[in-house]
């Protein structure tokens, strides 16, 4: 069931992926949330209704766009809410591209909360290079003819995006803003 102030929808199906991050000090904290979230839908929604995958941060794609070639051929194909709350970028713009090209999804629709508030703590750190989100292009060696622009909205934080596009797109009409 999805709730808000005035309307409530009774969900035919509902997929939950928790996503585990790469060992860190956040590691304890990390599962201490995933536990309470998961034990929130499993109240929330009814044991016939529900799946829940686990997937590694990092791991590849393949099994995710597995189950997606599943939803789309399913019962409830035709109507579909994707929450990319709290889905990292790895995830949910590939599973947003595999449901857009899909024929079979007749109604998407892509919500996104926005907290009352964010923590002081760091919300990421950067553990590697930045790089194509899966799916979405080779590497930029590969990358058959020069970039007329670059747009990146990617979260709050730059990481090493500026050196990354001053060092491998050294146009001059680039500009990178600090945030």
């Amino acid at each position: 069931m999805v709730r808000n102030q005035t309307t409530t929808f009774n969900l035919a199906h509902a997929a939950f992926l928790e996503i585990v991050d790469e060992a860190s000090a956040f590691s304890n904290q990390a599962k201490a949330l995933r536990d309470v979230n998961r034990a929130h839908f499993q109240k929330e929604v009814k044991a016939e209704l529900r799946e829940l995958h686990t997937f590694d941060l990092l791991e590849p794609l393949k099994r995710l766009q597995r189950l997606v070639d599943q939803w789309v051929v399913g019962e409830h194909r035709k109507n579909i809410i994707l929450d990319v709350t709290c889905l990292p970028e790895r995830f949910f713009f590939p599973l947003l591209r595999w449901l857009l090209n899909s024929a079979a999804v007749e109604n998407l629709i892509v919500t996104c909360m926005a907290p009352a508030r964010y923590t002081a703590q760091e919300l990421a750190y950067n553990p590697q290079d930045l790089t194509h989100i899966p799916t979405f292009g080779g590497s930029i060696e590969s990358t058959p003819r020069p970039v007329k622009r670059v747009i990146v909205s990617a979260g709050f934080l730059p990481f090493g995006l500026p050196d990354l596009l001053k060092n491998n797109y050294p146009e001059p009409d680039i500009v990178t803003c600090p945030p």
